[in-house]
């Protein structure tokens, strides 16, 4: 959920119309093919099953029977294409409401990461889309399988340039107030099998690897802190998956950053900068790049001008997404192997009061925007902790604050520790009490469950560290 910044809800209809006309600066090439081949227009065909070339969950049980213990750990990748095929139905998520989609810039993708010890399996997966709802992580994991399909990490980059999963950016009253759910639950049912789909084909690739890791820095020009500057996790980390013949199998970059760089005034699908480091990472590496969020709420950002041309912030995006695509590049110049390959996997539910405006209204309204259950004035989430070798990840649902990543970084244990943002679910915001009584964080206030949500968020992750 990103910080209007001042945007003038009058003025919504006329900017679309303009970035319309800076579309059509840009040319219908959106990426070049290393990325998969762009295109503006209106889909015609709803999405089906045989989209996605659904594979069956059984897949999963025949490769595990054949696994066991002491057997050479196993690692694989694949990515798939997830357009909306049919735009007309498609409203973009993430900012002002009823951006309805106008075209396509460029392809959204879900990523799929797979590692088995001998034991466990695990899959870390990743989509440019704004964020999921538990119960579709849970028709997912349950997709890719119905017994192992738990250990399944299901992430969003909080792309605000693709298409509503959550249900907030659909039709509203005088654009002030949501009143129906922006899904497109023909869409949605596709998604979920499209990435359980990549998932499954990510188990089909999988051969003896090792895994290294390597960090640096991100570029403080092109990342900043709208709210406290220089105030957020700088660390790029990547985990790379190498076959033992060499062959670089998949790598994941980890940091914070909203995804939104086209800003609020632009009508057409893209993957947004991740898309770019996609580009730029695979070229170098030929194996499959995905980003997982960090930290990034309130307020991680790039410094994009909203007030530019369309085709001036595509370009701003461009820049943004190769430079950290040669940040990745540059982290895997010194990386170093990977201690351990054991896989564990823990998850918790933590239950969050409502006491913000925007679900007490919700609820009290009954209007149909989100499928959670709101009864009782709370809602259900989950907070996961992934031990793979000396890598300890924490997946938190939402959009956890830098603060709220630090001291949740600190209650990790392991040589190297990373926390996921986005994770599993998209409760909002997850702020400290201070920051929640802090009125320059007024808006992440207004969209964060309430403000026992952070210190929630840490009870439950301090029980599975």
């Amino acid at each position: 959920m990103a910080d209007p910044r001042g945007f003038d809800r009058r003025d919504f209809l006329s900017t679309c119309g303009r970035a319309a006309l800076g579309a059509a600066v840009l040319g219908v090439g959106g990426l070049s093919a290393g990325c998969g081949a762009g295109r503006l227009g209106v889909g015609s065909r709803p999405p089906t099953a045989s989209h996605a070339g659904y594979l069956h969950s059984d897949l999963v049980d025949r490769f595990r029977a054949q696994r066991a213990p002491g057997q050479p750990f196993l690692a694989g990748a694949a990515r798939l294409n997830i357009t909306p095929p049919d735009l007309r139905r498609t409203w973009l998520a993430g900012f002002g409401f009823e951006r309805r989609a106008r075209g396509v810039l460029d392809p959204i993708w879900t990523r799929a990461f797979f590692f088995d010890d001998g034991e466990q399996p695990l899959w870390l997966i990743s989509a440019d889309v704004v964020g999921f709802q538990l119960p579709t992580v849970k028709r997912i994991r349950q997709l890719i399988s119905p017994r192992w399909g738990q250990n399944a990490i299901v992430c969003a980059t909080h792309n605000h340039d693709g298409p509503d999963t959550v249900g907030f950016w659909g039709p509203s009253f005088m654009f002030l107030l949501p009143v129906e759910s922006g899904v497109d639950r023909v869409y949605l049912t596709w998604l979920e099998r499209a990435i359980a789909t990549c998932a499954l084909r990510a188990v089909q690739t999988a051969v003896p690897a090792t895994l290294r890791i390597g960090k640096t820095t991100l570029p403080e020009d092109l990342v900043i802190n709208l709210r406290k500057p220089g105030h957020f996790d700088k660390e790029l980390t990547v985990l790379q998956a190498v076959a033992t013949t060499g062959r670089p199998i998949g790598t994941l970059a980890c940091f914070p950053c909203h995804a939104e760089s086209l800003a609020d005034s632009n009508p057409y699908v893209s993957a947004d900068f991740p898309g770019f480091m996609y580009q730029t990472v695979e070229r170098a590496t030929g194996g499959v790049c995905g980003f997982f969020q960090g930290a990034e709420g309130a307020m991680v950002t790039s410094p994009f001008d909203k007030h530019a041309s369309l085709a001036a912030r595509y370009r701003f995006t461009q820049k943004l997404g190769r430079t950290l695509g040669r940040r990745v590049l540059q982290a895997l110049g010194g990386p170093r192997p990977l201690r351990g390959s054991g896989i564990a996997v823990r998850r918790t539910a933590v239950r969050y009061p409502i006491s913000t405006d925007m679900f007490r209204l919700i609820d009290k309204l009954k209007l149909p925007l989100v499928e959670r259950s709101l009864k009782g004035g709370s809602m259900e989430s989950e907070v996961g902790v992934v031990r793979l070798g000396a890598l300890t990840m924490a997946a938190l649902p939402g959009e956890p604050s830098p603060d709220i990543g630090f001291r949740a970084r600190d209650l990790l244990k392991g040589e190297h520790r990373l926390v996921l943002g986005l994770s599993n679910d998209e409760v909002g915001y997850l702020l400290t009490r201070e920051q929640f009584q802090d009125k320059s964080y007024a808006y992440e206030a207004g969209v964060s469950p309430g403000p026992e949500a952070g210190d929630l968020t840490l009870q439950a992750l301090r029980g599975l560290a």
